[in-house]
């Protein structure tokens, strides 16, 4: 027998420091923007999202990634939403 791996969609959004609100929408969770020296982030759980991580659900699962992982990792086929 053969078998072939899924094909996977990620609908992610890449934190700016500004759109926890986006994000909180697209993951259902609830992320809170915390400041140290200048520097935003996210937290959520036991999750943490820096400033240019990509937050987003594969399969009603929510993942965190970093650039070089989600360009490793997916190519962009389209947007999911208006931006």
């Amino acid at each position: 027998m053969k078998y072939r791996t899924k094909v996977r969609e990620l609908e992610a959004i890449r934190f700016d420091g500004t759109n926890r609100d986006e994000i909180n929408t697209l993951t259902g969770l609830q992320f809170v923007v915390k400041e140290t020296m200048r520097v935003k982030y996210l937290l959520c759980g036991g999750g943490l999202v820096n400033m240019g991580d990509w937050v987003g659900v594969e399969d009603g699962k929510v993942k965190i990634l970093g650039d070089a992982e989600l360009h490793d990792g997916y190519e962009f086929v389209g947007q999911a939403f208006d931006e």
